[in-house]
């Protein structure tokens, strides 16, 4: 999506890897909680089962043993999970600071990439003055170019992140070289901050 110049596909994309860092962060930090990950898994693949009607062409014998056999787990494990619907069981400011990320990063790139990835009218809705107070609704395809390039550059940040604290937890040494090469996205990612408007 990045060569391709998709800021918008990029962004999305984004969304999801934070997503897998912030989880796998917080299991490499919480084995015990190896039981709600697979158990979370599992749910997803008995609502799928079960969300398929009897009698639909895409039923099958197979299927409504499935179904039958594992209806009373899935309704146990959607009470379960049911409080956050995350396999970690917490609320996502919560698991943001259990994956050790800034304090102000649900503000500064989880909002923002959310409201792209759902399809909000963010990407469309634009500031055109310092007050607040013009805004209009326009395509920016060029604005969008340039969100592709910095969402690299945030991709390889988050992956720092995630391979750092899985580096401390599992004691990989991988420390010094971490911080090398974060040093150099660093300085790749303060110029491209330079042609971004505040909020794209």
């Amino acid at each position: 999506m990045v060569d391709a110049q998709n800021g918008v596909a990029a962004v999305s994309l984004g969304r999801t890897l934070l997503e897998a860092v912030v989880s796998a962060v917080i299991l490499a930090k919480h084995q015990e909680k190896l039981d709600d990950f697979k158990n979370h898994g599992k749910l997803t693949t008995f609502q799928m089962a079960q969300s398929i009607p009897s009698g639909s062409r895409f039923d099958s014998p197979g299927l409504k043993k499935f179904r039958d056999d594992t209806r009373s787990e899935c309704d146990a494990l959607k009470d379960h999970f049911k409080p956050t619907r995350n396999w970690h069981l917490l609320n996502n400011s919560d698991a943001f600071a259990e994956a050790e990320l800034p304090e102000d990063f649900r503000g500064r790139y989880y909002i923002r990439v959310s409201a792209i990835a759902h399809g909000h009218p963010f990407p469309v809705v634009q500031q055109f003055d310092k007050e607040g107070k013009d805004w209009k609704i326009q395509a920016e395809p060029e604005e969008w170019k340039k969100w592709a390039k910095k969402e690299r550059v945030m991709s390889m940040l988050l992956m720092l992140h995630m391979i750092g604290r899985l580096s401390r937890v599992f004691a990989l040494g991988l420390e010094s070289e971490i911080a090398r090469v974060s040093q150099q996205i660093w300085g790749t990612a303060q110029q491209q901050m330079q042609t971004l408007r505040p909020s794209g």
